[in-house]
């Protein structure tokens, strides 16, 4: 049987309309996994993440994901949903604690997950998100951004607001499509390309987005302010592309580190206080994007030991 048949079957399987002969099928597909050891995870957790599991799918995949042992259920899962046993997905659950899902991406790669409102996250290089399959969609939607970046298509509940937590900072939407980006330099940015979302820090409004607005908070400053950007910019990383507009040094290298997984460095005070504005393609490689970057602003680059490139006059 092909992997596309496979994966009808199990589709109908998880709506409840398969046929007797494909539900024995599956069961029994279920049953060759056991001889992979299973995690402690309280039977009501299995059920509900062995069925919010299936709606993960590749969307690029750049490169091979390091593997990892998942529970049997898990596996057979990733499987019949055509995405691979990659070390992406795990079920995480203390004593008394509700289970929870981790979905991560490694450098150079991305992923698309569908949750089962129907609610689509793309997440770009470098992210981590969680939430939790036995409420999700239930009793309200919550999602944790842990790093990284993600796009969003919130499917609209009026009922429930979908959240995205990132430390403090919460993200209020009803429906909508919006970008969500946690630098590694303690700032987030919250980009909205059609709809409306609501910053807050606790109990404080940090302020209401419409269609082509971006909020910046820098958590060490505690200070975010909102400005216009063009929606067609908003997570065009979706596209393949990395695009600066008058960045610092801190956000370059952030970028390049999330783009092509390299790390780099300020030879002196005078690159750190550069701006950087710039539109490349993945196809274009990490040692053409610098080579442009030092011709644009009179730099040399050199490769030190540990393979970090440090940029100087």
């Amino acid at each position: 049987m092909d992997s596309k048949k496979q994966r009808e079957i199990f589709r109908r399987y998880l709506r409840g309309t398969a046929s007797p002969d494909e539900k024995i099928w599956v069961e029994a597909w279920y049953a060759a996994f056991d001889d992979l050891p299973d995690k402690d995870v309280a039977p009501e957790a299995v059920d509900e993440a062995k069925t919010h599991i299936t709606y993960a799918v590749f969307h690029r995949l750049h490169k091979r994901p390091r593997t990892y042992r998942l529970m049997r259920w898990a596996v057979a899962a990733c499987v019949f949903a055509g995405i691979g046993i990659g070390g992406y997905l795990f079920v995480f659950q203390r004593p008394g604690q509700t289970a929870y899902v981790a979905v991560s991406t490694g450098a150079d790669e991305q992923r698309v997950l569908f949750l089962p409102d129907s609610t689509q996250l793309w997440l770009n290089a470098g992210t981590e998100i969680r939430y939790l399959p036995q409420t999700y969609a239930k009793k309200r939607r919550e999602i944790w951004l842990k790093k990284g970046e993600v796009f969003l298509e919130v499917a609209p509940n009026e009922r429930a607001p979908l959240l995205v937590y990132w430390d403090e900072l919460q993200v209020k939407v009803l429906g909508t499509a919006f970008n969500v980006h946690a630098q590694q330099d303690n700032t987030l940015e919250v980009g909205v390309r059609q709809g409306k979302v609501a910053v807050h820090r606790g109990e404080q409004s940090l302020g209401v987005l419409t269609k082509g607005m971006q909020l910046r908070y820098d958590r060490a400053k505690d200070i975010a302010y909102k400005y216009h950007h063009a929606t067609d910019r908003i997570a065009i990383w979706q596209m393949d592309k990395l695009a600066l507009e008058n960045a610092s040094f801190t956000e370059l290298k952030n970028a390049l580190h999330e783009f092509y997984g390299v790390k780099i460095t300020a030879g002196s005070p005078h690159v750190t206080r550069l701006r950087f504005t710039m539109e490349v393609e993945r196809r274009a490689t990490a040692a053409q994007t610098l080579e442009v970057v030092c011709a644009i602003h009179n730099l040399k680059l050199r490769k030190e030991v540990d393979g970090t490139i440090t940029l100087y006059e």
